[in-house]
C-alpha cells in the first residue's frame, strides 16, 4: 500500500485523499458468508429492502419485512440489497421500544448519522377506511395470515374454513396487501436530523475489521430473544460490498455480551457524539 503523505494542497490534496481511501477499500477482503445480489428483479420488488432473504422469511412475518421500506424511505435511504453501490457501505439501524429510530451509514469517507426527532416512519392504518366485509377480512388476515398454513386451526376456528371457501381471495397475499394499503391514513410528518463525520480509509478499515471479527458474516439473518424485554429494541446491520450483500437483525437480549452486540453498541456511539 502506498504511503499516503498529506503534503499536497487544494484539489491535489482532495484527489490524494480519494486515492488513499480507494486503495484501502481495495485491500479489504471479507469473510465467507452473505448473500448474492439478485440477477434481475421486477419493478415492484425494487421496493423490497431485504430482497436476498425474501425466501427465507416465514410467510407469517413476510409483511413485517416488506414494511421495512417505509422506514428506509422515510429516512431517504437507498435499497442496498439489490445491487452493488459502487463503494462498500455498512448501514446500522436501531429501532424499537421507546427510542427514536436511528440509521448510521458508514463508507470509507464518512459516517452519516440520521436520527428521528418526531413522527413515525411507518404509516398509520384505520380499519374504518375499509367497507364492512373488508374490515372482517382484514381482521382475519391480520391475526392468521397465511390462512393456507392453517394457523387458525390451533384456536379451533372452524368458521374460517367456511370463509375461505366463500372468499377464496383470502388466500391471496395480494388481497391482503391491498387491504393494508387501503387502510393507510395520513401520518404525522416524520422529521429527522442528519450529522456527517469525515473519516479516513484507515478508520473505515478498522471498523470493518471489528465487524468481520464479530462473526457478522456467519450470523443468521435473524437473531431473536426467547423472552424479549417489553421495552426492548434491536439492531439491523447491512453490508453492501462489490460482490455480496449481508444483513443480520439482532434483538437486544440482556445481558448480551456477544462480539456483534458490542460492535453495534460501539457504532451507535457516533449518534451520541456532538
Amino acid at each position: 500500500m502506498k504511503n499516503c503523505r498529506f503534503y499536497l494542497s487544494n484539489v491535489s490534496f482532495l484527489f490524494a485523499l480519494v486515492g488513499c481511501n480507494t486503495e484501502v477499500e481495495q485491500n479489504i477482503h471479507y469473510p465467507n458468508g452473505g448473500y448474492d445480489y439478485p440477477g434481475t428483479i421486477s419493478p415492484g420488488d425494487s421496493n423490497y429492502y431485504l430482497y436476498p432473504i425474501k425466501n427465507l422469511i416465514p410467510r407469517q412475518d413476510s409483511f413485517l419485512f416488506v414494511d421495512a421500506h417505509y422506514l428506509f424511505q422515510s429516512f431517504q435511504e437507498p435499497n442496498l440489497s439489490i445491487k452493488p453501490s459502487g463503494e462498500d457501505i455498512f448501514r446500522l439501524t436501531r429501532e424499537g421500544g421507546l427510542i427514536w429510530p436511528t440509521v448510521i451509514t458508514i463508507t470509507n469517507k464518512e459516517i452519516v448519522v440520521k436520527q428521528a426527532t418526531s413522527g413515525s416512519p411507518y404509516p398509520e392504518r384505520d380499519e374504518n377506511q375499509l367497507d364492512s366485509l373488508e374490515r372482517f377480512h382484514y381482521y382475519i388476515l391480520e391475526r392468521y395470515f397465511p390462512l393456507d398454513e392453517g394457523r387458525y386451526k390451533a384456536y379451533n376456528l372452524d368458521y374460517i374454513d367456511s370463509m375461505i371457501k366463500l372468499y377464496p381471495k383470502l388466500l391471496d397475499p395480494k388481497y391482503y396487501s391491498y387491504l393494508r394499503e387501503k387502510a393507510i391514513v395520513k401520518s404525522k410528518q416524520f422529521v429527522y436530523t442528519t450529522k456527517r463525520i469525515n473519516i479516513t480509509g484507515e478508520k473505515f478499515k478498522s471498523i470493518v475489521d471489528e465487524i468481520d471479527s464479530s462473526r457478522y458474516w456467519s450470523l443468521p439473518f435473524r437473531n431473536e430473544c426467547e423472552t424479549p424485554p417489553d421495552d426492548g429494541f434491536g439492531y439491523m446491520l447491512e453490508a453492501n460490498t462489490k460482490s455480496k450483500y449481508n444483513v443480520s437483525i439482532y434483538s437486544l437480549c440482556p445481558p448480551d455480551t456477544s462480539a456483534f452486540m458490542k460492535v453495534c453498541t460501539e457504532l451507535m456511539k457516533y449518534a451520541d457524539e456532538k
